[in-house]
């Protein structure tokens, strides 16, 4: 109620919404004549500060230039990823290639050396082979978007300074290549697992110590085991195939002269 009116002067307190929240307002009605008029009046510090939003407006010339950037830079952009994972696979599926001809080549250095030679290979050489062969076939199980094409164990040359057969490395397709003392296997799709080819041995390796006061360890043989496969691209940006290729050598693990 204001003071100064009388009862048909009635001040009322009115709450108006303001940002959500409610603000008490005055509202004041006088009477004059046959109109009545409303005055609001709002309370101290009841002000709402303004808030003024600015657009920053960029010409259409502009517009078309960023656009016209972009699509010159993305294909760049795509085109350095996808050959990171291609390149990234591709190097991966090599060191599973390198490791499973390390881990056959660590298996027959002993497992060949222990077997009984004679002047055609021998039942403990083959089980020997058939070691090798299957220790290097799980390392391979692993392999990403490749296949193996094929492997070989080998009398290392002991002219070749880099761990090569007679004959040397074999090409795509395992063809050519290694021409003595060498077994050749090719992978078989069907049943996951290498295949021997021909006839190639290795009946006769060098391991036993005839006379250690010499020195006659340096005259063992070396056992090399090789691995190929083949890499699928994935994209095809940076080709479709590629032919991979690694060795492990070690020497034979030596053995006393009365146990040859």
């Amino acid at each position: 109620m204001l003071l100064g009116t009388d009862d048909s002067d009635r001040a009322d307190d009115l709450k108006v919404p303001v940002h959500g929240a409610e603000r008490p307002i005055v509202a004041m009605f006088t009477r004059s004549g046959n109109q009545m008029q409303k005055q609001q009046h709002a309370l101290e510090g009841s002000r709402l500060p303004t808030v003024t939003l600015k657009t920053t407006r960029h010409p259409r010339g502009q517009r078309g230039a960023v656009l016209i950037e972009a699509a010159l830079v993305l294909p760049v952009i795509l085109t350095v990823i996808i050959g990171i994972i291609e390149f990234g696979l591709l190097y991966a599926n090599y060191s599973t290639m390198v490791a499973s001809s390390r881990s056959g080549a660590r298996v027959g250095t002993i497992a060949y050396s222990q077997a009984p030679t004679g002047g055609t290979e021998t039942v403990g050489q083959t089980a020997a082979i058939a070691e090798i062969v299957s220790a290097t076939e799980q390392d391979l199980e692993v392999l990403n978007n490749a296949e193996p094409v094929g492997m070989l164990i080998y009398k290392v040359d002991p002219s070749s300074e880099s761990g090569a057969p007679y004959g040397g490395f074999p090409g795509s397709n395992m063809s050519g290549g290694c021409t003595s003392k060498c077994i050749k296997y090719t992978w078989n799709n069907a049943t996951k697992h290498f295949d021997r080819q021909g006839t190639g041995s290795w009946p006769d390796p060098q391991r036993c110590l005839n006379d250690q006061s010499v020195g006659s360890a340096d005259t063992i043989d070396s056992l090399g085991v090789y691995v190929q496969i083949e890499h699928d691209f994935l994209t095809g940006i940076v080709g479709q195939k590629r032919v991979l290729g690694g060795h492990s050598v070690v020497r034979l693990e030596p053995v006393p002269s009365e146990s040859c």
